[in-house]
């Protein structure tokens, strides 16, 4: 019998060893599992707050801020213009400087918002070589607010992309430029459709209309205007 336990045994034992490292291989695999499951779970937790505080430009590229002026507008009023900002003129440099921050925060939403929310990317143009006139322009904006930017020089009118924007009135390459801009201010706090006219200037000098509608919270503006007006 101590024959045959002297057989047994060390079987036996070499027996629970294999299981013993079956087990314990089973507990290394399932640590680096859940090791990796909560460094993909850490990564995309910083992706996700990073995109939540990222903010994206919805404005067409050619939107800059280096402004020349900025005139308020309100349609209701007997006098519509109601005050007007002159980058040239040094005792208006805080207003200015004021205006670009809200004018930026309007035009910026965070990358993630951005693309749930599908205003990433979105435009819409429409170019019906419309003569750019006092009349014309009211028709469009109505009651609404708005602001009118001018640049310095003339700019060329781009896509939201950046690209060269073309028109269905001109020779293939020419290009459309501009110096005035009106924006469109909603009342209406959120991320919503706004307007911008561009007054486009085509190669034959005239000035056509030309809306892209984007969205923005222009409300900021509205939110700010008394600092602006007269």
């Amino acid at each position: 019998m101590a024959d045959e336990l002297g057989q047994t045994l060390p079987q036996e034992d070499e027996y629970a060893k294999i299981v013993t490292e079956n087990l314990l291989q089973r507990k290394k695999k399932k640590k680096l599992i859940t090791s990796i499951v909560l460094g993909v779970a850490f990564a995309l937790a910083v992706v996700i707050i990073i995109l939540a505080s990222v903010p994206v430009n919805l404005s067409p590229a050619c939107l800059s801020t280096n402004f020349e002026t900025i005139e308020f507008f309100n349609p209701n009023k007997t006098t519509p213009s109601e005050g007007k900002i002159d980058k040239r003129d040094d005792l208006m440099n805080a207003n200015y400087d004021k205006f670009v921050k809200v004018f930026k925060q309007s035009f910026a939403e965070p990358y993630i918002a951005a693309i749930f929310g599908g205003t990433l990317g979105y435009y819409q143009v429409e170019e019906k070589y419309t003569d750019f006139s006092d009349a014309n322009i009211k028709s469009k904006i109505g009651s609404s607010k708005y602001v009118v930017l001018t640049y310095a020089e003339e700019k060329t009118l781009t896509d939201r992309n950046g690209k060269t924007f073309v028109s269905g009135y001109t020779n293939k390459g020419e290009k459309l430029t501009f110096k005035e801009v009106y924006v469109t201010v909603n009342e209406t706090n959120g991320v919503i459709d706004t307007n911008l006219y561009f007054k486009a200037i085509y190669p034959s000098g005239n000035e056509k209309m030309v809306v892209f509608t984007i969205k923005a919270n222009t409300s900021k503006i509205a939110d700010a205007w008394a600092d602006f007006v007269d």
